[in-house]
């Protein structure tokens, strides 16, 4: 017909129409549409490389899907405090690395706004990936720069109790080729086999 299509590989695709707007409306390469926040999170966890044993630091106070996506990803969340500002305290965040971490996942809650310089500062150091949990604070930005953009991976959650409101759905972005080569792939294992993972 000539309908809308749902699926990204019919060229009239409004869910590519939507990967196309998000990536120019957040001046980053690669968007993914996927069906949920949580859905992004895990995606996210899996390209980023996290599996049995790994360390991934949440803070304390964040939705459960930052922390059971990486159970489901077979990594293991380690707690971390929040600061003042309600988001991850970088003091704690560094106190809780081991050998085994592997990544962190600062949330944007509630509109407040992690700081990402201390955060970025502190995975550079350390060689660990960080995963922008940005469900609650979809076009809030850090020192001009937007949210989800920061971090080697940034998640979204569309619905209608978050700020981008509308249907259910979920976004995964990067600017790394690699690592959304891995997202694609992981999307598409869930697609055909989910129990391939």
């Amino acid at each position: 017909g000539d309908g809308p299509f749902l699926i990204r590989y019919k060229p009239r695709s409004k869910v590519l129409q939507m990967e196309t707007e998000v990536g120019q409306l957040f001046n980053i390469r690669h968007v993914l549409g996927v069906t949920s926040g949580t859905a992004a999170l895990h995606t996210a966890y899996v390209a980023a490389d996290l599996g049995c044993g790994d360390e991934v630091i949440v803070p304390g106070y964040t939705f459960a899907a930052t922390a059971m996506a990486a159970v489901v990803a077979r990594a293991v969340p380690v707690w971390c405090e929040i600061d003042e500002s309600m988001t991850i305290d970088p003091v704690d965040l560094e106190r809780k690395i081991t050998p085994r971490t592997k990544a962190i996942a600062p949330v944007h809650m509630n509109g407040y706004v992690c700081n990402m310089e201390a955060v970025m500062e502190i995975a550079l150091r350390h060689d660990l990936q960080v995963v922008e949990d940005c469900a609650q604070a979809c076009g809030a930005s850090f020192r001009g720069q937007r949210v989800g953009t920061i971090g080697n991976l940034g998640c979204f959650s569309i619905s209608s109790y978050k700020t981008s409101g509308g249907g259910e759905a979920g976004l995964v972005m990067t600017n790394d080729d690699d690592l959304f080569w891995r997202v694609q792939s992981i999307e598409q294992i869930h697609c055909e086999n989910p129990t391939d993972l």
